[in-house]
């Protein structure tokens, strides 16, 4: 989720996941003063952040956290938890390098949930039009196996050229 650094958009879905007994929030572009405290892991930048719930449905166990440019990485008990902010003021060259820069520690691509704002486009997830950036991400994914969520439309998965499966 996007909060566009706004502490009030903060304060509702951190209501909003409690209410629904919500075990974890990734969340991009969060307000940097926001979570400098209360439990929320953060990358580098500040502009993705993770808070762990534990609101009873899964115990999470955070082993390791590892923040870089561009994403946070934490080695759980359930997987690796990889929230990403990739910023559409970069040029490609630093977008892929930023995406193999996550592949590079995370090797394995197993077990792993990865969200974000990757400012890309594809019908994958449902944008009218694909741009440049969609297309490297679709095949960044197709390359290591990983599967497209979106809430309503359920699992997407892609073959190893990028394309529905």
């Amino acid at each position: 989720m996007n909060a566009n650094r706004s502490l009030e958009a903060i304060n509702l879905i951190e209501k909003q996941a409690m209410d629904r007994r919500i075990d974890m929030i990734i969340i991009t572009e969060p307000n940097k003063r926001k979570i400098e405290s209360g439990g929320w892991f953060k990358n580098k930048d500040g502009d993705v952040a993770v808070k762990v719930l534990n609101n009873d449905n899964i115990r999470i166990i955070v082993y390791r956290y590892e923040e870089e440019s561009g994403y946070l990485a934490l080695k759980t008990n359930i997987g690796t938890i990889i929230g990403c902010y990739l910023t559409p003021n970069e040029d490609i060259t630093n977008y892929k390098n930023k995406l193999d820069s996550v592949a590079m520690e995370n090797r394995e691509m197993k077990n792993i949930i990865l969200a974000g704002d990757f400012n890309a486009k594809s019908a994958y997830w449902n944008a009218n039009k694909e741009d440049e950036r969609g297309k490297i991400l679709c095949e960044w994914m197709s390359e290591r196996d990983l599967v497209v969520a979106n809430g309503g439309d359920g699992a997407m998965e892609m073959d190893q050229k990028g394309r529905r499966g």
